[in-house]
């Protein structure tokens, strides 16, 4: 079963499945979007995910690999940045691992097949999204306990520019991924005039489960 699917009323599926930040009302991992409310994160657990990703410039990667497919492998500390980010969405330890490995597996492969295609994303394009992204945190609309998840990942850098600056790094992952989705989604919804929003996220996990299955991930 999708370990992405579960969670009963603590973790639902956001209609657009691309959403940009890691947190503030839909919370974005690689092709995934947990929308959640933000009374459901433990904002000690935020912090500990924060730390990770801290550590994570400090120390840059490892290169410890988990597993390793056809094409991609998924790194051991892309895993535990992944598990952290669940554990902060209230998931337990064991949730939180699988939904990680889920997680992981399903961004590598997209990120292959946007490459594979010849999806990029130019440094003006990333910078206007970024700066766009920092614009909306920073929104009168953003809620009380909004605000207080983002502090809470704040503490953890040395100031705001070098947290935005990590998410730069995030991004150019990121949209790529996001540019192929927009279009198999269009292509979709010409194909299938008549389809519904849930038709096409049941296509979608379709189209990820076929990108899994084809890198055969294995130790």
């Amino acid at each position: 079963m999708d370990t992405l699917k579960e969670g009963g009323e603590k973790i639902m599926k956001c209609k657009k499945y691309i959403l940009p930040g890691i947190l503030i009302g839909c919370l974005l991992f690689g092709g995934i979007v947990i929308a959640s409310r933000d009374d459901f994160f433990s904002v000690a657990k935020v912090g500990d995910f924060a730390k990770t990703l801290r550590r994570n410039i400090e120390e840059g990667d490892t290169g410890e690999i988990l597993l390793r497919g056809e094409h991609v492998s998924v790194q051991r500390d892309q895993y535990e940045q992944s598990r952290k980010f669940y554990l902060a969405t209230g998931l337990g330890e064991k949730e939180a691992s699988e939904s990680a490995l889920v997680y992981c597996k399903e961004f590598n492969s997209l990120y292959h097949e946007a490459i594979r295609k010849n999806y990029d994303v130019s440094d003006g394009e990333l910078e206007k999204y970024i700066d766009e992204m920092r614009e909306n945190f920073h929104s009168a609309n953003v809620s009380p306990e909004s605000v207080q998840i983002y502090r809470a990942i704040l503490k953890q850098f040395d100031s705001e520019d070098q947290y935005w600056e990590y998410q730069k790094k995030v991004y150019q992952k990121q949209l790529p991924i996001e540019k192929m989705n927009r279009d198999l989604e269009e292509e979709f919804y010409q194909k299938n005039p008549q389809a519904s929003s849930e038709d096409w996220e049941k296509e979608f996990q379709k189209i990820k489960d076929e990108l899994v299955l084809k890198e055969n991930f294995h130790n």
